[in-house]
C-alpha cells in the first residue's frame, strides 16, 4: 500500500479509532522493515570493503617483506648499516606496514594487538601535524593535564582524529575557520550509557571535536557513518565510517551532533585504561639478533620472501630448507620430519593454506614446533587458537631471530 492510499483510508475512516490504529501500526511496521533493510545493506557494503582491504593489505605486506629483506641483506653484504638512504628506506617500510595495519582495522571485528597509549599526547601531536598542513584553521584546545590512557592498536587513534579533522576542515568555508577540541575524563552510569549508545558503565575519556562549519541536516547526520556515503564531490565516503568502526572495536563509541548552519560536534568515548605496570612503547624493539642452530623448514608461496627468509636463517646459523607452497611442504615434512626442528609456515597460500598444512604436520608429529607467519596482524588470534607462535610480515632479521629462539626454547 502506498502513502496516498493510506491517506485516503484515514480520511474515509476518520472516526473509526480501530482503523486509524491499524493504519498507524502498518506505517510503523513498514518503517521498521525499511530500517532493517538499510542496516543489512550497510553491513553488506562493510563486508565488501573488509574483504577488499584484507586482500590488498596481505599482498602489500608481502611486497614490503621482499623489499625490506633485500635491503637488509644488501646492507649486510656491503657493510652499509649506518647508510642514511637505507635508513630512510627502512623508515618508509615501517610507515607502509603501519598503513596496512590501518587498512586492516576495517577488515576485522577484532581490534588486533592493543597496547596502552597516551591519548593526551596523541591528540597534541596529531593537532600539531594537522595545523602545519592547514595554516588557515585555528584550533582551540581544552585538554586535561593528567594523561588519559586507553588500550588501542597503535596508530589507529591518530587515524580516527585525522579523519574527523579532515571532515571538519572540508565543512568550513569563509574566513572564520575554528576547531575546538576538548578532552576530559568522565564516569558514565548505566542510565547515561543507555542514552549515549551501546556502552558499559565505567570510566571513559571523552574527546569532543567541534567545527564552525555548515552543519548537517537530520538526513545527512543519520547517514554520516555509513560506508560510501558522502556529500563531497570527490569524497570516498569511507573516512568517518572507518573512524566509527575503529572506535567501536575498542569498546567505545563515536557520536555526532549537528544543526544546519551551526557546525558539528563529534564526541569520542573511549574506556579508560589504568595500567599497574609501565607503559609499553610500540616503537621500542630489540636490535640484537639471536643466533642458533637446528633445521628449519620455511613454507611460503612467494619466492622472493622465501629466499629472503632462507638467507636470514642461514646468517643466524640455522640450516634452512624451502618449500614453495602447501603441497611441497607436506611432502618434505613427511619424508624428513625427524630432522626438522621447526616449521616457519605462511598462513595464506593458494590450494592448501597454512592451517591445513599445520594439521597435516601435527598428524605426523603431534609435538611439532611451528611458527606461523602472515601479512595480516589479525591472524595472531588464529595462531593463538592453534597454540603456535606468530610473526607478522614484514619482519627484520632481528625480529625473526627472537621469534625463532622463543619457539625453539
Amino acid at each position: 500500500m502506498d502513502e496516498e492510499y493510506l491517506a485516503n483510508l484515514e480520511t474515509s475512516y476518520s472516526g473509526d479509532e480501530r482503523i486509524l490504529n491499524l493504519i498507524k501500526a502498518y506505517r510503523s511496521l513498514v518503517y521498521s522493515e525499511r530500517k532493517v533493510a538499510e542496516k543489512i545493506s550497510n553491513l553488506q557494503k562493510m563486508e565488501a570493503i573488509a574483504n577488499m582491504a584484507a586482500g590488498i593489505a596481505h599482498d602489500f605486506n608481502n611486497i614490503l617483506m621482499g623489499i625490506q629483506g633485500n635491503v637488509s641483506l644488501f646492507a649486510m653484504r656491503n657493510d652499509l648499516q649506518a647508510d642514511t638512504h637505507l635508513s630512510q628506506i627502512n623508515t618508509l617500510i615501517e610507515n607502509g606496514n603501519k598503513l596496512t595495519s590501518q587498512i586492516l582495522s576495517y577488515s576485522s571485528r577484532q581490534p588486533g594487538n592493543t597496547l596502552p597509549v597516551n591519548l593526551t599526547r596523541i591528540i597534541k601531536n596529531t593537532l600539531d601535524t594537522y595545523l602545519r598542513a592547514n595554516k588557515n584553521i585555528s584550533v582551540h584546545t581544552n585538554i586535561d593535564d593528567q594523561p588519559s590512557m586507553a588500550k588501542m592498536v597503535p596508530g589507529q587513534f591518530e587515524q580516527v582524529l585525522y579523519n574527523i579533522l579532515i571532515n571538519a576542515g572540508h565543512a568550513m568555508i569563509g574566513e572564520k575557520r575554528d576547531i575546538y577540541v576538548n578532552l576530559h575524563g568522565i564516569f558514565l552510569s548505566e542510565n547515561e550509557t543507555e542514552n549515549i549508545g551501546d556502552l558499559n558503565a565505567g570510566k571513559y575519556t571523552k574527546i569532543s571535536i567541534t567545527d564552525t562549519g555548515t552543519g548537517m541536516d537530520d538526513t545527512t547526520r543519520q547517514r554520516i557513518f555509513e560506508p560510501y556515503f558522502t556529500t563531497k564531490k570527490n569524497g570516498t565516503g569511507l573516512g568517518l565510517s572507518i573512524a566509527y568502526n575503529i572506535i567501536r572495536k575498542h569498546k567505545g563509541i563515536l557520536t555526532v551532533y549537528s544543526e544546519k548552519g551551526k557546525g558539528s560536534t563529534f564526541n569520542i568515548y573511549i574506556p579508560d585504561y589504568c595500567p599497574n605496570d609501565s607503559i609499553v612503547d610500540d616503537a621500542k624493539r630489540k636490535n640484537s639478533a639471536i643466533r642458533g642452530c637446528g633445521t628449519i623448514l620455511v613454507v611460503d608461496d612467494e619466492m622472493v620472501n622465501l629466499d629472503v627468509v632462507i638467507e636470514y636463517l642461514t646468517i643466524l646459523g640455522y640450516k634452512a630448507m624451502k618449500a614453495s607452497g602447501g603441497k611441497n611442504a607436506i611432502t618434505i615434512y613427511e619424508k624428513l620430519h625427524k630432522d626438522i626442528n621447526l616449521v616457519l609456515l605462511d598462513m595464506t597460500m593458494p590450494e592448501i593454506g597454512g592451517i591445513e598444512v599445520l594439521k597435516k604436520i601435527r598428524e605426523k608429529n603431534a609435538d611439532a614446533k611451528v611458527l606461523l607467519m602472515s601479512g595480516l596482524p589479525t591472524a595472531d588470534h588464529l595462531a593463538k587458537k592453534e597454540h603456535t607462535g606468530f610473526i607478522q610480515k614484514p619482519f627484520t632479521l632481528e625480529i625473526l631471530s627472537q621469534k625463532v629462539h622463543e619457539t625453539l626454547a
